[in-house]
């Protein structure tokens, strides 16, 4: 199997080293910086911006993995997800609609509360304007 695994951090060296348990697999890689340590494990390393979806698809195309996987969340976030599967490539990643649990903190808070879960959740506030910041620190 072809992956173009997407980052260059620990969390991607692990899924790297996983993914080369199977003898039949050939690694891509697309970092926005050289890992020493993921780097021969990848038949190729590109560096770019992982911010930068147009080079990454354009990097997929000339790859044609069998599937794309993404570690970092920002870009997952972001919607890379979404940019590489409407260039039809397969992805193993969740799309920017279900990432927004772990890419933002004040969706998934107001999800806990919404739905009755506010023991589980800290207290907290949502600060849109510097001015509003004042009365937290009075307390």
């Amino acid at each position: 199997m072809k992956v173009l695994l997407i980052g260059n951090g620990g969390r991607e060296h692990a899924m790297a080293r996983a993914l080369k348990r199977n003898s039949e697999t050939t690694l891509w890689c697309f970092g926005d910086a050289i890992n020493p340590m993921l780097e021969p494990l990848c038949e190729t390393y590109k560096t770019g911006s992982l911010m930068d979806f147009t080079a990454v698809v354009e990097y997929a195309k000339q790859v044609a993995p069998d599937v794309v996987v993404i570690g970092p969340d920002d870009p997952i976030g972001k919607g890379l997800t979404d940019k590489l599967q409407a260039a039809d490539f397969a992805v193993f990643a969740p799309m920017a609609a279900c990432a927004q649990l772990e890419s933002s903190k004040a969706f998934t808070r107001q999800l806990l509360n919404e739905n009755g879960l506010m023991r589980y959740n800290p207290g907290y506030a949502v600060i849109t304007d510097t001015n509003e910041l004042q009365p937290f620190y009075d307390t």
